[in-house]
């Protein structure tokens, strides 16, 4: 609830990183992952669907399918989203079997509620790490969402308590604001 999704969403988005990379991909891996599914999606966001590709995805196993989506990136400079990593155990199934490290400045992007994960993933790098809102900024937005444009005109007098109280207990999460 604090944003890396969103966060990412906009990295992944924006016109200089869609233009800096061959290709790109965004697969969601979440706690109860599924690693043949997460490799068939990525393969499919890197190449033409056909049915004949999708025919060809659903018999292959875990282990042609790691060496088609190598196949893929090879010689690529690529960009592949893991979002909200869970284990360290998705995360190395992923990177150590199925992403080439070519030296063509390719990058895996990984978002996670777990420190350990991000710091298991490159122990050389200081992730980024998004905090929470303060009171005010979270009183702000609170009335933005709840006001929308009349947010400008204030909170009416006798609702300001319980909202300040509401935008407290949503502990600075934008995402719950």
């Amino acid at each position: 609830g604090v944003g890396k999704t969103t966060l990412a969403k906009k990295v992944y988005n924006h016109a200089d990183v869609r233009e800096r990379f061959n290709c790109r991909a965004w697969v969601c891996v979440s706690s109860s992952y599924d690693y043949k599914k997460m490799l068939r999606a990525i393969i499919k966001q890197l190449n033409p669907i056909t049915n004949e590709l999708l025919d060809m995805l659903e018999k292959m196993e875990e282990e042609d399918l790691e060496r088609r989506l190598y196949q893929d990136l090879q010689d690529k400079c690529y960009l592949v989203v893991l979002d909200d990593v869970w284990e360290e155990a998705a995360w190395d199934c992923l990177a150590r079997r199925a992403f080439p490290d070519v030296g063509t400045s390719s990058r895996v992007l990984l978002t996670s509620r777990n420190r350990d994960v991000v710091q298991h993933a490159d122990a050389y790098r200081h992730p980024y790490e998004l905090k929470t809102l303060g009171e005010e900024d979270s009183w702000h937005l609170f009335l933005k969402k709840a006001l929308g444009d009349g947010a400008n005109a204030g909170c009416p007098p006798d609702l300001e308590e319980v909202g300040r109280e509401i935008a407290r207990r949503c502990g600075g999460l934008p995402l719950a604001l």
